[in-house]
């Protein structure tokens, strides 16, 4: 699936792959969902892959299903935004991803997610980032949610 890995320079554009970083950083914030080929969200980790696999596909109908409550976006914000990212020919891939149970309750959790995020945009170019976060989940409406940003 990382085919592309070993063909993105580490450095392609400094400002170009900064600026594609924050992008990509506004998107995880507002966005999370359900991925084909991803579990259900039985667990806290399956709502954070699949939050993940809906990014890199640029879905927002499919990360609504995965947003918290009280994360107050706005759907429609969320559908342009993806709309205007998908338009603009940019992809995303995620790498090597793994998702690790930090912290479990009742109905709250944390997991770590580490993995790569590949991205490229026809202006901006390639990146890649090594990725090491901890993600906050909850229990709502019986499906676990993530309820903070993913990065």
């Amino acid at each position: 699936m990382c085919k592309r890995t070993q063909r993105i320079p580490p450095e392609h554009k400094p400002g170009a792959r900064a600026a594609l970083l924050r992008m990509a950083w506004l998107l995880l914030l507002l966005w999370c969902g359900v991925g084909v080929g991803c579990g259900p969200s039985g667990t806290p980790e399956q709502a954070v892959e699949s939050a993940m696999c809906a990014f890199a596909r640029l879905d927002a109908v499919g990360m609504e299903h995965y947003l918290c409550v009280e994360s107050g976006i706005s759907l429609a914000a969320l559908r342009a935004g993806m709309a205007q990212t998908r338009s603009q020919g940019a992809g995303i891939e995620l790498c090597d991803m793994r998702y690790e149970l930090v912290e479990r309750n009742a109905d709250h959790a944390r997991v770590r997610m580490t993995g790569i995020i590949l991205a490229d945009h026809p202006t901006q170019g390639p990146t890649r980032e090594q990725l090491d976060e901890v993600v906050s989940c909850r229990v709502e409406q019986g499906r676990w949610k993530v309820c903070g940003p993913l990065l």
